[in-house]
């Protein structure tokens, strides 16, 4: 981020179409505004400063109005100086991106890029950690985070030259983009006034996600049971009311997953800044965590199924103290895929029998079984039956399930013999 004194000159082309662009200004950052671009292409270009060119960069365009695609989410990529630079755990993530998900349209980090906004050298840090191989092929979709605040976000928004909370839509989806810090504290009625009429008036793409910095749901030693203020002004009466699919948040810098009224809340806080702990009583709607790991949330909208496939990739194990970099993931690791439907139903599922330590022939043995709601709608009450080889052991009554809830239900089974018997519950 020193001071230039040179043209920037960018040439981009895909087919045999080329393009040149250029800024004359004299600028610690340069915006090359790039138009007339074709939906559902890959862009070549090369980027001149003076005496010095890149080598060959590439992006991907937006699929055309309805179509599958992929992108990436993930936030806190912040240093801590003097433990670690972000050369050191940020590109960790950022290079696993560039190497395994070629395919992606787009990066959403949600917030907290640096540590010390009024740092140039962080900031810097940060576009060679991911600008090496990832930022320099991928398009990215940013926030504000509470890092952003230290010098309310002057440096930020020439940085990224984006406004403080906007929305876009790629392929069969709608993504709305907010600012949970205090950059916009006192802006905060009218930026729920905008959210609500953003989801609202965008009802065409059939999916809708969300993202800003601060989690509603958490379970963070530093805030436990998450920000009550963004569940009260946005969750229930914004979300829910305009069929939000997914939100997507940071700030405690761990991987979280909660299902809430139908809604996944993806906690990402895991692109480089020092992990933190969570309590061991868990907030509402919690579905699973992973701690001291870095790593990035892949998600993959299949518009002709009308699913969404969201996988935790983890990247790299770091120490307790936040000291050192125990372990390095495989490439291709995945901690837990989650397959989000369109279609706003309870879907029941037997998970898991429980059965005593041994089973005795003519004498009555109880047989739990665990059944959950993995749909996003609160089940009616139901009726489960548990059969032993086509022979019905019983059938009770349960009541109704909250999406992402599980009940375990208990029968009496006598066995007439010693055998082995398939156990079927529906």
């Amino acid at each position: 981020m020193g001071q230039v004194d040179y043209a920037i000159e960018a040439d981009y082309f895909s087919r045999g179409y080329g393009r040149s662009v250029s800024s004359d200004e004299v600028s610690l950052l340069h915006h090359v505004r790039l138009t007339g671009l074709m939906p559902g292409m890959t862009y070549h270009y090369q980027v001149t400063a003076g005496v010095n060119v890149t080598g060959d960069h590439s992006f991907r365009t937006f699929p055309p109005e309805s179509g599958s695609f992929d992108f990436i989410v993930y936030g806190d990529s912040q240093e801590q100086l003097p433990t670690f630079t972000q050369l050191e755990r940020h590109k960790l993530v950022a290079d696993r991106i560039a190497e395994e998900e070629t395919d992606v349209t787009f990066v959403l980090h949600v917030g907290d890029t640096v540590g010390d906004p009024e740092n140039p050298e962080e900031w810097n840090r940060f576009f060679a950690a991911g600008g090496g191989a990832m930022l320099a092929n991928t398009t990215i979709y940013p926030i504000t985070g509470n890092h952003e605040e230290i010098d309310d976000g002057v440096t930020y928004y020439e940085a990224f030259d984006m406004p403080p909370w906007y929305s876009f839509d790629c392929g069969d989806a709608h993504f709305t983009m907010l600012d949970s810090s205090d950059i916009s504290g006192s802006r905060m009625t009218e930026q729920t006034a905008w959210l609500r009429n953003d989801l609202a008036s965008n009802t065409d793409p059939p999916w809708k996600f969300a993202a800003f910095h601060h989690p509603p749901y958490s379970s963070g030693t530093r805030h436990p049971g998450g920000w009550l203020n963004f569940r009260d002004l946005w969750g229930g009466p914004v979300f829910e009311e305009n069929d939000v699919n997914a939100v997507f948040n940071g700030h405690v810098h761990s991987y979280q997953r909660y299902l809430v009224n139908g809604i996944q809340y993806v906690v990402a806080a895991t692109g480089g800044g020092p992990m933190y702990t969570l309590t061991e009583e868990k907030a509402t709607g919690y579905q699973n965590s992973l701690e001291n790991t870095l790593g990035y949330t892949r998600v993959h909208l299949d518009a002709e199924n009308e699913t969404v496939l969201m996988e935790f990739m983890p990247v790299a194990e770091i120490s307790d103290d936040n000291k050192e970099v125990l372990s390095i993931y495989p490439r291709g690791s995945v901690f837990e895929s989650v397959v989000v439907e369109l279609s706003r139903t309870p879907d029941l599922v037997p998970e898991e029998f429980i059965l005593p330590a041994q089973v005795f022939a003519g004498e009555n043995n109880t047989i739990g079984l665990s059944v959950a709601n993995r749909g996003s709608e609160v089940s009616d009450a139901f009726t489960l039956s548990l059969s032993a080889e086509g022979t019905e052991i019983g059938v009770t009554e349960v009541g109704s399930l909250e999406p992402g809830a599980a009940t375990e239900v208990n029968f009496v089974w006598r066995p007439a013999s010693a055998s082995t018997y398939e156990l079927t519950a529906w």
